[in-house]
Order: structure tokens, then C-alpha cells, then sequence
């Protein structure tokens, strides 16, 4: 989300894998990837509206 919207949920700068796991780093690489080929596909497309919300209501500073 912080790709889509950083000032709303964090900005995550791409360089930041370089400080990950290799494999998780891997893992996020396959995740973004998709994402770029399905651009307009959000999380509530699959159902995942009322989850989603509630993670962003988790991890936004109060």
C-alpha cells in the first residue's frame, strides 16, 4: 500500500529490499511483479475488502 499511497501509509523506498532476507526480498520481487502486470486489480476484487481495511486501520499512526 505505502507504493500506492506513501502518504497515507508510509512511504517504502524500493532500495529497502536490499535490507531484507533473500528470500522474503524474493518473495516481495514475485508479489510486485504481479501487481505490475494486473494494475488496476485491488485486494477487494477477491474479497479481501473488510481485511484490508482492517490492517490499514492496525498500522495507521493514531
Amino acid at each position: 500500500m505505502a507504493w500506492w499511497n506513501g502518504g497515507d501509509n508510509g512511504h517504502f523506498p524500493v532500495l529497502h529490499l536490499c535490507n531484507c532476507d533473500a528470500t522474503i526480498a524474493e518473495d516481495m520481487l514475485i508479489v510486485m511483479a504481479y501487481l505490475a502486470q494486473k494494475p488496476t486489480v485491488y485486494p477487494d476484487a477477491w474479497g479481501y475488502r473488510d481485511a484490508m481495511v482492517a490492517l490499514v486501520e492496525q498500522w495507521r499512526e493514531q
